[in-house]
C-alpha cells in the first residue's frame, strides 16, 4: 500500500493548522456550555472536520446508545485522537493530564472544551477530581477517563487500570459505558500509526497519520456497566475484562482498499 505522496500530505496538513486555528477562533465560546446539547453540537461538528481533514473513519459497533446522560464514559488509551473521537458521539467532560495545557495550540482547545486536569505526581489528586466528577454526574452531565492513564504501547493490549476514578460511578451511582478503540489501515489491518507514544513528539505522530491514505477507528460499545461492585477495585476489574476481551478481538480484513 503506497502511503501519501508529499504533495497530498503538505496540503493536509496546511489545512489541518487552519483547522486548528479555526478551532482556537471558535473555541472561545465553547467555555460557556461545552457540555450542553448546543455546546456539544458545535464541538462535534469541528472536530469532525478535523478527521476528516486527517481522513480518519469511525466504524462503531455494539450496544451504541443514542445519548447519554449522567453517565461514566472509559475506554482504552491508544492516541490522542481518542478523545477527539468520543467526543464526536457525546457531550463528555474529560479528565486530561495536566501537561497537555502545555501542548502547543492544542492546549488551549482542550482548555476551552470544559474539561478537568489532573497531576498524575500527586497521589491526593484524585479526592479532589473524583469529587468535580461527582458534581458533573449529580448535574446530569457526562464524565469521560481513560483507566489506563496514558496511551499503551501499541493499542494491541492494556495497560494495568487505575481504580481511583471509578470511584465517582459509585458515590453518584451513574452507569458506565465502557468503549474499547483499535485502529485500522484502508485493508483492514491493525496499525500502530496513531498510537501515541512517549517518546514520540505530538508532531510526529501528526506527519505519521498524514501519511496514510486512510486510518479507520473502530469504536466498539459494550452494554452498559451497572455501578453495582463492592468497591471501585471491583468495578475497574468489571469494565477492564469486558474492554480487553474486545481490543483482542480482530475484524474481517479486507482485500483492497476502497
Amino acid at each position: 500500500m503506497k502511503n501519501n505522496n508529499f504533495f497530498e500530505r503538505t496540503i493536509r496538513l496546511i489545512r489541518f493548522i487552519f483547522w486548528i486555528f479555526k478551532v482556537l477562533w471558535v473555541g472561545r465560546f465553547f467555555a460557556d456550555d461545552p457540555l450542553s446539547n448546543n455546546g456539544h453540537a458545535r464541538i462535534a461538528k469541528i472536530l469532525q472536520e478535523g478527521l476528516d481533514i486527517l481522513n480518519i473513519r469511525i466504524h462503531t459497533d455494539g450496544s451504541l446508545p443514542e445519548s447519554l446522560q449522567q453517565t461514566v464514559v472509559v475506554s482504552n488509551h491508544v492516541s490522542w485522537l481518542d478523545p477527539l473521537l468520543l467526543l464526536t458521539r457525546y457531550p463528555l467532560c474529560f479528565v486530561a493530564k495536566k501537561e497537555i495545557k502545555q501542548w502547543f495550540l492544542l492546549g488551549k482547545i482542550v482548555e476551552n472544551t470544559g474539561h478537568i486536569f489532573i497531576d498524575r505526581e500527586n497521589k491526593r489528586a484524585s479526592n479532589a477530581i473524583n469529587q468535580k466528577l461527582v458534581s458533573h454526574l449529580n448535574n446530569q452531565a457526562n464524565v469521560a477517563f481513560f483507566p489506563e492513564a496514558r496511551t499503551s504501547k501499541d493499542g494491541f493490549n492494556l495497560l494495568p487500570f487505575k481504580a481511583a476514578l471509578f470511584e465517582s460511578a459509585l458515590i453518584s451511582q451513574a452507569n458506565i459505558q465502557a468503549i474499547a478503540i483499535r485502529y485500522y489501515d484502508c485493508k483492514q489491518q491493525r496499525t500502530i500509526i496513531p498510537a501515541y507514544i512517549d517518546n514520540v513528539s505530538l508532531f510526529q505522530s501528526l506527519r505519521q497519520i498524514l501519511r496514510q491514505k486512510k486510518i479507520i477507528a473502530h469504536l466498539s460499545f459494550i452494554p452498559i456497566i451497572k455501578p453495582d461492585a463492592t468497591d471501585r477495585f471491583a468495578l475497574k476489574d468489571k469494565v477492564e475484562q469486558q474492554i480487553a476481551q474486545i481490543i483482542n478481538i480482530d475484524i474481517p480484513k479486507e482485500s483492497q482498499c476502497p
